[in-house]
């Protein structure tokens, strides 16, 4: 079984999205991927694009967080549907993803 969570931050300034973006990526993250991004520049390219659509201010990102029972953990199944939930979302959005474990 498995708890979504959408988190979303309307008067996020931009150190936000910096911190979010490490956070996925360096935050006990076992794997990481993007869609549309390259995850190594990825605070660099959605500047680039909030500036060129007149969105650097309030929301900066959407984030979601898929937490599972720890009987129904497994990696590889994760990931998988981290990608796929990712996928889906790629044909609009600039997409980060990661798969965390606890620490």
């Amino acid at each position: 079984m498995g708890v979504l969570k959408i988190i979303t931050k309307p008067d996020a300034d931009a150190k936000y999205l910096e911190n979010a973006i490490h956070y996925i990526i360096y935050g006990h993250s076992i794997v990481s991927g993007g869609f549309n991004i390259c995850p190594e520049y990825a605070l660099e390219q959605m500047q680039i694009v909030k500036k060129y659509y007149g969105k650097t201010q309030g929301n900066q990102l959407v984030h979601f967080v898929i937490s599972f029972n720890r009987n129904v953990w497994n990696i590889a199944y994760a990931e998988k549907l981290a990608r796929k939930i990712a996928k889906y979302y790629a044909d609009r959005y600039q997409i980060l993803y990661a798969v965390h474990a606890e620490p």
